[in-house]
């Protein structure tokens, strides 16, 4: 993954589709993401900068896209493509006092339906409430 996020241009919709078919589905790319961004602070806390880490995180979002390398035939994921393209859209157009990773986080666990049961601004204040909560299990 460093290596297409470090030196390919992931704006290449040809580059997205040849890693798309390497990783295969999307569980695959979250721990791939995860051992990517140990692997590179492993080499020294200096080397995984700000800027490497958006690479990466362009890199999943462009893979995660409707567009380009989603409709592939190995491309299978657990969450449905509508549910993948709400969750972009909250993020894109998300205010400019939330951060995209608190959305993540926020919606990690929550049912498939909550994307369809609550509108956006629901979505958006429910992730202000959720601020300074701790998760079951890490009290």
């Amino acid at each position: 993954m460093s290596v297409a996020a470090f030196r390919r241009d992931t704006e290449d919709p040809e580059v997205v589709r040849q890693f798309a078919e390497l990783v295969g589905v999307e569980e695959r790319l979250k721990m791939l993401c995860l051992m990517t961004l140990a692997d590179v602070e492993a080499v020294s806390p200096e080397t995984l900068t700000p800027w490497r880490e958006e690479l990466l995180w362009r890199l999943s979002r462009r893979y995660l896209q409707p567009s380009d390398a989603r409709h592939m035939a190995t491309r299978s994921s657990t969450r449905p493509a509508s549910g993948v393209r709400l969750i972009a859209d909250l993020i894109e157009q998300r205010p400019a006092d939330l951060l995209a990773s608190e959305i993540e986080v926020f919606l990690q666990g929550l049912p498939r339906r909550y994307l369809q049961l609550f509108s956006r601004d629901a979505v958006y204040s429910h992730v202000r409430r959720s601020r300074g909560s701790v998760p079951a299990g890490r009290d």
